[in-house]
């Protein structure tokens, strides 16, 4: 069966079109949970509610997860009100919008970056003798390799 590539273009745009439907009309759980957080919060740590149980009140009250609709599991509540934590967390600790990511840098000399003395392999601070030796090592082993390979080809 041949590929018709208009047909697999035009589907495919269909389909892009009909998820980004289904994604911005979602089932409203993340606004519930944010607008719950601190009734949320007092559920758990004064009245030490179980999580499965506020997870079931979500659910008595008809919000659900997914394109299925299923009810709200507890797994999917924690994940969501973690989610929702580390969005403030990261919302508190980042900079202003206003400060463009060049006024956080730090001031950099213009010009070529270079690095380290230690680290730049360049650099041979070692002895002449010991170069010398390194040197007559690798002369000799390469020498060794070059008498077994020509063994072997023999």
């Amino acid at each position: 069966m041949p590929l018709n590539p208009i047909a697999l273009a035009e589907y495919a745009l269909r389909r892009e079109e009909a998820d980004k439907k289904c994604a911005s009309n979602g089932t409203g759980l993340t606004a519930a949970i944010r607008a719950a957080l601190p009734i949320i919060e007092n559920l758990r740590s004064g009245d030490k509610v179980r999580w499965s149980c506020i997870a079931a009140a979500f659910a008595n009250q008809g919000y659900t997860q997914g394109r299925d609709r299923l009810p709200v599991t507890t797994s999917r509540l924690t994940a969501i009100y973690s989610q929702i934590r580390k969005q403030e967390r990261r919302g508190a600790s980042s900079t202003p919008l206003d400060v463009a990511p060049r006024d956080r840098a730090p001031d950099v000399k213009k010009g070529r970056l270079k690095l380290s003395p230690e680290l730049d392999h360049r650099v041979d601070k070692s002895p002449p003798e010991i170069r010398e030796l390194e040197d007559f090592i690798r002369r000799s082993r390469l020498a060794d390799m070059e008498q077994f390979i020509s063994e072997g080809i023999k």
